[in-house]
């Protein structure tokens, strides 16, 4: 499937004080806007939770380099954006587990393995 593609996930929840959450809305596959909808990875997840919650779901879709400061005011509930854990950020805010791990590395052409 093409990103623009996917499918917007639903809250089962109409009723009752919504779970609001705060998300880029730019990293694909982790989410991504469709439409004017948001959609991704981190937006499945949000709402699983959301649903185990018994609780809408409100999703905004902020800067990335306000996540952290928003949630620290309580401007939401949570956050999902591919959001590393450091000390700094950990001071502020409270981290799940990681639901997932990113390594970045290097590849090159066989023909710099003779250097």
């Amino acid at each position: 499937l093409l990103p623009t593609s996917l499918p917007v996930p639903e809250s089962k929840y109409t009723e009752g004080e919504p779970l609001t959450a705060f998300n880029e809305g730019d990293y694909p596959p982790f989410s991504l806007k469709v439409g004017s909808k948001i959609s991704g990875l981190d937006i499945e997840i949000m709402t699983l939770f959301a649903n185990r919650l018994r609780r809408p779901l409100k999703v905004s879709v902020i800067n990335f380099d306000d996540i952290i400061p928003y949630i620290a005011e309580g401007k939401a509930d949570m956050a999902m954006s591919g959001i590393s854990i450091t000390d700094e950020r950990a001071q502020k805010v409270l981290f799940s587990i990681p639901y997932n791990h990113t390594y970045t590395t290097i590849f090159f052409s066989k023909r710099l393995s003779e250097y």
